[in-house]
């Protein structure tokens, strides 16, 4: 649903004033995190919804070429408990 439930489709977030976009990533319905905050990033990076939560596992930052999720947590230097800004 993450691509068709968009103005645009896909998903973006935002981390440190650059766009993040989805590319590929699963529902986790038992995470209990607050929405948009970090709840992991190893082995995977999972991040808290209003309901449940997404295991983030392809991304592409802005102006660079699609990654694995942990790859980009590892650069941002990512850590439980960060905020990722939505883009609306």
């Amino acid at each position: 649903l993450f691509r068709g439930m968009t103005p645009a489709p896909g998903a973006w977030f935002r981390h440190r004033d650059k766009t993040v976009k989805v590319i590929e990533c699963r529902p986790v319905p038992s995470l209990q995190v607050e929405a948009g905050t970090v709840g992991a990033v190893r082995p995977e990076l999972f991040v808290g919804l209003r309901e449940g939560g997404l295991c983030l596992r392809k991304v592409q930052p802005e102006g660079r070429a699609v990654m694995d999720a942990a790859s980009f947590a590892n650069g941002a230097r990512l850590s439980p408990g960060d905020r990722l800004m939505s883009e609306d």
